[in-house]
């Protein structure tokens, strides 16, 4: 029998024997056992495959009847590729089980082979009792007041959290240096394949971030830190059919870090939403957030900060298609967001709270977290 510490490669690794095993070990079952296994295909993704698991006990237990497994894809991966593989697994071994109940469907296993740079994941099957917009269609205000709830459940939880501090101390001139080093490599060549088409005022928005860009992340290291995302898009979210019994989940934390909490507002408000749509309910929004926050705990931190960081954050995802860009995305993926997350940041004046940055951030020696491992703050782009 397969044991549950080793990572399932392919479909044919999905068995009852494996399933049981690995639910023993979760403390889900005990001597129960998966006597029949139904296993469906339920999403290809860019770096996983994800199946839909039925499954039929020996007798009655209180353990789900269904489950969804994903599978990291077979073949060579890229360096992006194996980094979220092993972040994620970091997600839900390491960082949501030390929330009592995170806005994540709940987990059964995270796997991860450090040689084969493989991982599985098996999680709760959230398809009968959550939903969402199918993309690129724009989510319900309904939908976006509940990811703002998730997302603040999430930061609130993290925010200044002591695990954390080490993160603003790596955060030195030399870091900086590097980074504002790699937007300019990623950003000459896309102006010199698409300059002639791109209109002025997306011009004028990208250069004065990439210029900015030290400033930006001089700031960000001052504010306070909290676990993100990362890439909260609007269809990374599952919202409750039934909004009195459930709440709203957040998926794919493959792309998490350690960053001011309004990084994942711009992702989800500015960069994904049609304008329109963000004009209209955006204020709505950040207050909701800042309510929410002050909820969950957090002191001192009222709608006008939150609007400001809100703004720098705008500015900061102004770069985000272009790395979509350089990644290989297509202009239909990369275009949109980089259409919306323009135009927001000229609604906002984001210039206005932009710094002239001189990677003066005194250099700082090695830090430690207590729980979360030094390389991962290293945030959104």
């Amino acid at each position: 029998m397969l044991e549950p510490g080793f990572v399932i490669k392919d479909q044919r690794g999905i068995t009852a024997a494996w399933l049981t095993a690995t639910l023993r070990a979760s403390g889900t079952i005990d001597d129960a056992k998966v006597t029949r296994l139904n296993v469906a295909p339920f999403q290809t993704k860019a770096l996983s495959d994800l199946y839909r698991l039925q499954a039929t006990y020996s007798r009655e237990v209180d353990a789900p009847g269904s489950f969804i497994l994903k599978l990291a894809r077979n073949g060579g991966a890229s360096a992006t590729a194996r980094r979220r593989r092993w972040k994620e697994h970091e997600f839900y071994s390491r960082v949501a089980p030390t929330m009592t109940d995170p806005p994540v469907p709940r987990h059964y296993a995270s796997v991860y082979d450090e040689v084969a740079q493989r991982s599985h994941l098996l999680l709760a099957d959230l398809t009968e009792s959550h939903w969402r917009s199918p993309a690129p269609l724009p989510p319900t205000p309904v939908q976006l007041r509940g990811a703002v709830d998730s997302l603040a459940e999430m930061h609130a939880h993290w925010w200044g959290h002591s695990d954390l501090h080490g993160v603003t101390a790596e955060r030195n001139a030399r870091w900086i240096e590097a980074r504002a080093d790699g937007i300019n490599d990623r950003l000459n060549p896309f102006f010199a394949e698409f300059d002639r088409h791109l209109p002025r005022s997306v011009v004028v928005a990208l250069s004065t971030v990439a210029a900015a860009w030290p400033g930006i992340l001089e700031h960000s290291a001052r504010m306070p830190l909290t676990v993100v995302h990362g890439d909260a898009h609007p269809w990374n979210f599952l919202t409750p059919h039934d909004a009195g019994s459930g709440r709203v989940c957040l998926l794919d934390w493959e792309g998490w870090s350690i960053e001011p909490g309004p990084h994942d507002l711009a992702s989800l408000i500015a960069l994904h939403l049609p304008v329109s749509e963000r004009r209209a309910i955006e204020d709505e929004l950040l207050e909701r957030y800042t309510t929410r926050l002050s909820d969950g705990g957090v002191v001192g931190y009222g709608a006008g900060s939150c609007r400001n960081d809100y703004r720098r954050a705008v500015a900061r995802r102004v770069l985000s298609p272009v790395g979509l860009w350089s990644r290989g995305a297509h202009a239909r993926t990369w275009w949109p967001a980089l259409e919306h997350i323009t135009q927001a940041y000229h609604d906002l004046s984001c210039e206005d709270v932009l710094e002239p940055g001189h990677a003066n951030v005194e250099a700082a020696g090695p830090s430690r977290f207590v729980t979360l491992s030094p390389h991962l703050g290293t945030g959104p782009e």
